[in-house]
């Protein structure tokens, strides 16, 4: 579970109004910088992201802590950051999520294609479980993807404007 708490600590570095709302390219970004098996990064990574004391105070065994202090303390001063991953590798991990995105109007007066932090962290945490999470099909409609199917969509679509249409 360590790596759900590393993902909520990048969330809340991101979500800056606290509202726990984030729209989807953001979440998406906070997803894929968690280490794994949440995301695609290792936890000496996420150091760059979070800061070490803030990371090695998400790590919830003892193990896991002295393991990531000691790749800290021996980290290459020359190491870069990760590059962002493929759209199949991103893909992967949104289909791995049993999660909604919602079409929502924003403070800015524009829809937002966005993710809730409490439906976030359910779906992402029952993953890591390994519980089976199961959307309800009536709960989809033209305001409520998959966030999986909208990924889908929107990397196909002729027209990417994702905060204008419900595409």
């Amino acid at each position: 579970m360590s790596a759900v708490f590393v993902w909520s600590e990048i969330w809340s570095r991101v979500d800056i109004k606290a509202d726990g709302k984030l729209p989807i390219f953001d979440f998406i970004h906070t997803l894929v910088r968690a280490p794994k098996p949440v995301g695609c990064m290792e936890y000496v990574d996420c150091a760059d992201l979070i800061g070490e004391m803030e990371l090695l105070g998400c790590l919830k065994t003892e193990k896991l802590q002295d393991t990531v202090q000691a790749q800290l303390a021996n980290k290459d001063p020359n190491h870069k950051f990760p590059p962002f991953p493929d759209q199949n590798t991103v893909l992967k991990k949104l289909k791995e999520l049993e999660l909604l995105c919602h079409f929502e109007e924003m403070e800015d007066g524009i829809f937002h294609w966005i993710v809730n932090y409490d439906e976030a962290a359910v779906a992402i945490g029952t993953k890591v479980l390994e519980t089976k999470l199961i959307i309800n099909p009536n709960k989809l409609d033209l305001e409520k993807k998959r966030i999986h199917d909208w990924f889908i969509e929107f990397f196909s679509a002729a027209d990417n404007n994702f905060t204008a249409t419900r595409n």
